[in-house]
């Protein structure tokens, strides 16, 4: 008998050594086990992750948020059920970048006093686009005319 004989195939190689009833029954029983390995083997092999099909992280937003104004300013970034996602204070002339998820959004945007009260506070809605990067330009009347935009969200490329 061949010592390279393994596994299922030596089992059976065994048990039909014994001779008889046993004999068929050990074919059998390792022809059985034999072919469900083989059936289980090519019910797995064709069953491969095709490159393409797992989804990338979607890529964040970049918001750029200038304040052109000599007062400072108070946005709010609202989810559709109305929660605060992200808050932004820019003080007069200052400027900041932020990263959101794509999606839809109201901003609630609020020109500061100088005691820090809300004035002039206005929502709106706001869509961003997967990977988009946004300038959004804050002015008031008393800003320089040249460089103001009305307050306007600019896509860049």
């Amino acid at each position: 008998m061949d010592d390279r004989i393994t596994g299922c195939a030596a089992g059976a190689t065994a048990r039909a050594a014994r001779g008889g009833a046993e004999l068929r029954a050990g074919i059998v029983l390792g022809v059985g086990v034999w072919l469900a390995g083989l059936l289980a083997g090519c019910a797995t092999a064709g069953v491969e992750p095709q490159a393409g099909t797992m989804t990338a992280a979607p890529r964040p937003v970049r918001l750029t948020i200038i304040n052109e104004a000599t007062r400072a300013w108070h946005l709010s970034f609202l989810d559709l059920d109305g929660l605060e996602v992200q808050q932004v204070r820019l003080r007069a002339r200052e400027q900041a970048t932020v990263e959101l998820a794509a999606g839809d959004y109201t901003l609630e945007q609020a020109l500061l006093s100088s005691s820090g009260t809300r004035e002039s506070v206005r929502r709106f809605p706001l869509r961003l686009k997967p990977g988009g990067s946004y300038n959004w330009t804050l002015a008031t009347l008393l800003s320089d005319a040249a460089s103001l935009r009305g307050g306007r969200l600019a896509a860049r490329d």
